[in-house]
């Protein structure tokens, strides 16, 4: 037996066998996660496209965390959706206004951003709702802008105001289309901003150079989305129960989110003074009456969190409808959580997303519609166009009949 001393280095002979099998070990593991990464893709390809692989992690921006990717390809639907402005657009919108051009923008959170996830396009709800109100108006010229960002809640949709360009843009309307995030995601981005973004707490999140080396790489990576998944889900569990355990938290919330609502409308007032706004809090499946078996099984899973932000709403309401400032800068609180109340058919893909096959997009476009229709007449000079009243028709679930682009569309009315 060959013994060494300990003061004497090892042979060369031993640490070339040491390093070559070091060598082997790692490039070994390299083919195992590559082998893994192409049966997770080719198994499941449309998870690469799913929620957090649309975030374009901006560290150098800690008002914000993350936004919309400039130029971002969808990967499920082989298009460009996010215009260079950031806004759901496969076209570029330019900043000035042109001539009888009516702008509405919509901010929010993933739901306002698309209404879910892999809905084509054409049938989400603000492009819906922009063909109905052209089909209404045609001596004008409608543009119904989704300004939303996937996790956004009311702290970074103030900065996003006021970073986005939207003011330049010379909104009509400014429709808030948010709540659930504010609710169910009590967590910190980044905290040394100053807000009190829900209970005050630095999240390694988005600060972490590693948790932001894995949250850019899940945007290629399968393997690392289902992991930053994992990452956020421990976070988020973490301050969900900070809340559901804290009886003021409710409170709390609405103090907050209302306060944002003040600012946003106060920074309108100031650069578009005839410009409407609307503050909506979003629909989730927990108002929804008639489940399918599917939604039961959805409401099922998360129903602690879905009761909990249901029971929150109502408070949100209570101090957004006792503002002062919102009553003086004119801001309408519409109350749309019972949209998909009596709707038989299935609507959600989860406790708030929208489900693929469009049912839920054409009636949220249909309730938006309602809502804005008499401010636009009220807005507008009537005696500059004749307006016809679009027919609302009855249409089989899942079928869009195909008219022309001033041709209502055509929305299964609320039972």
């Amino acid at each position: 037996m060959v013994s060494y001393s300990l003061n004497k280095p090892a042979p060369k002979s031993t640490i070339r066998k040491i390093l070559g099998k070091s060598i082997i070990f790692v490039v070994g593991l390299l083919i195992f996660f590559a082998a893994l990464e192409f049966l997770t893709r080719h198994y499941c390809p449309s998870h690469l496209s799913a929620f957090f692989a649309a975030y374009d992690l901006k560290p150098g921006l800690p008002y914000l965390s993350f936004g919309n990717e400039e130029q971002q390809v969808d990967f499920a639907q082989k298009a460009k959706t996010i215009n260079e402005l950031g806004f759901q657009s496969a076209k570029e919108i330019p900043i000035e206004k042109g001539e009888n051009t009516y702008r509405i923008f919509f901010l929010g959170g993933s739901v306002a951003k698309s209404g879910g996830y892999d809905i084509p396009p054409e049938r989400r709800y603000y492009a819906l709702l922009e063909q109905k109100l052209n089909a209404a108006f045609p001596s004008m010229k409608f543009e119904c802008i989704s300004a939303g960002v996937e996790s956004y809640v009311s702290n970074q949709e103030l900065v996003w105001f006021i970073f986005s360009r939207i003011a330049e843009m010379s909104p009509d309307i400014i429709i808030m289309f948010d709540g659930y995030n504010d609710i169910a995601f009590p967590i910190n981005f980044w905290s040394q901003v100053g807000y009190p973004y829900n209970y005050n707490h630095k999240n390694k999140l988005f600060s972490s150079p590693w948790y932001y080396f894995i949250g850019k790489s899940a945007n290629h990576s399968v393997l690392l989305n289902y992991y930053y998944n994992y990452l956020i889900k421990k976070e988020i569990d973490r301050g969900r129960q900070k809340f559901l355990n804290d009886s003021e938290a409710t409170n709390n919330l609405a103090l907050n989110y209302t306060a944002n609502m003040e600012k946003i409308a106060s920074l309108l007032c100031a650069y578009q003074p005839q410009a409407k706004m609307f503050v909506t809090l979003q629909p989730i499946i927990s108002h929804k009456q008639k489940l399918t078996n599917r939604e039961q099984e959805v409401l099922y899973k998360d129903f602690v969190v879905a009761d909990y932000v249901k029971k929150a709403y109502p408070v949100f309401i209570q101090h957004l409808n006792k503002s002062a400032i919102l009553k003086e800068k004119d801001v309408t609180i519409a109350d749309i959580t019972d949209t998909f109340a009596d709707y038989a058919d299935d609507v959600y893909r989860d406790t708030s997303h929208l489900s693929q096959d469009g049912h839920g997009s054409r009636i949220l476009a249909e309730r938006f519609y309602e809502i804005l229709r008499p401010v636009i007449y009220t807005q507008l000079n009537p005696d500059l166009f004749k307006a016809q009243e679009p027919q609302v028709k009855e249409v089989t679930p899942g079928k869009i009949k195909k008219e022309s682009s001033l041709s209502p569309v055509d929305v299964k009315t609320r039972e």
